[in-house]
């Protein structure tokens, strides 16, 4: 698990990424209850977990460090989830794709072709992104913000709708977020 003050700041803008997560979703496959998973890459302290069992979806949560003694989380890294993606998972990288160098993200993203779907929540950056929001990125311990542009050309993947909204602190836009759904191409 990553350090106290990280959790902390991460439960103060985890609303805002919930909620855009939850909405595409239930707007891209509205058919999630019965056999269809959360895959949460770089799950931290695994909160989708709540989301899944909302919508009627099982869990899994991948995390270099996971909660310990629970069977929905499992030990890896974005490279090692090829071999647990099944045809009926949406993968999400929820705040993980910064923190994956250009190698990781395409292994990441191209294993993703066997899912029902994938969602990239992360940094945008752009020339709309805001000076604040620039700074925290900056600060952020993860080095591979990419343009968004970069981030949402995903090798043989279909965008089907991106969302871009604040994360926010004291009601004061911090960092600029962007939540994006695709779906395989083949599918």
């Amino acid at each position: 698990m990553s350090s106290p003050l990280y959790q902390l700041l991460a439960r103060l803008h985890w609303s805002d990424r919930e909620r855009e997560i939850a909405s595409l979703l239930r707007a891209h496959w509205p058919d999630l209850t019965g056999h269809s998973r959360i895959l949460d890459v770089g799950c931290g302290p695994g909160w989708l977990a709540r989301t899944a069992t909302s919508l009627g979806m099982a869990y899994l949560g991948v995390d270099p460090s996971p909660p310990d003694g629970d069977s929905r989380f499992r030990r890896g890294t974005a490279r090692d989830v090829a071999g647990s993606i099944g045809p009926d998972d949406i993968v999400v990288l929820n705040g993980v794709a910064h923190h994956l160098d250009d190698a990781e993200f395409k292994d990441a993203t191209l294993a993703c072709m066997a899912a029902k779907g994938l969602i990239i929540c992360d940094h945008a950056r752009d020339h709309a992104t805001s000076t604040l929001s620039r700074l925290m990125q900056r600060l952020d311990r993860g080095r591979h913000v990419r343009d968004l542009d970069r981030l949402l050309d995903t090798h043989g993947m279909r965008c089907l709708e991106t969302r871009r909204f604040p994360i926010r602190l004291g009601g004061i836009a911090v960092w600029d977020y962007v939540a994006t759904a695709f779906k395989p191409e083949q599918k």
